[in-house]
């Protein structure tokens, strides 16, 4: 069973069939803290707009709130980013891992990744238009055997 990583927020092991609910979880989280970003900006912009008047500790509360949905979305994003990155050369966490600690090759290269498109319909469903939806899961491998690319030995 292909095995990603431990998620101590999720509490639960990461891996083939659960994957793409990760995935998903962090871009919901990514699009749900840039609409708190907003309404903070929004509630900010209205303080110093129109209601002078309104009481200074909703407005502290504002930005102390923006600030720190800020750093939330940042590291949301950088977690996000980076599993896309695996999701598009077919390499799961521990394997990016093993090959940062042995610097092989100067970009990471695994021999299941079958081409961004395939890769990501490893991950996350055969169907496109499904890949936004956690309803739908139609993976195209089981999850104990994967397609591979053919080793080539150098003689």
């Amino acid at each position: 069973m292909k095995y990603d990583h431990y998620c101590p927020w999720a509490d639960q092991a990461i891996g083939h069939n659960n994957y793409k609910y990760y995935i998903l979880l962090l871009f919901y989280g990514v699009l749900s803290i840039i609409g708190v970003i907003l309404a903070c900006v929004a509630d900010i912009t209205y303080h110093f707009t129109y209601s002078q008047n309104q009481s200074f500790i909703f407005l502290l509360i504002s930005i102390f709130i923006l600030i720190i949905s800020l750093y939330v979305e940042y590291e949301l994003l950088k977690l996000w980013y980076f599993h896309i990155l695996l999701i598009t050369v077919n390499m799961s966490t521990k394997e990016f891992h093993s090959w940062k600690l042995s610097k092989k090759t100067a970009i990471p290269t695994s021999i299941y990744d079958m081409g961004r498109l395939e890769n990501w319909k490893q991950a996350l469903g055969k169907e496109v238009i499904w890949w936004w939806s956690p309803w739908c899961n139609h993976l195209t491998t089981d999850g104990y055997s994967f397609p591979s690319k053919p080793r080539v030995f150098k003689i």
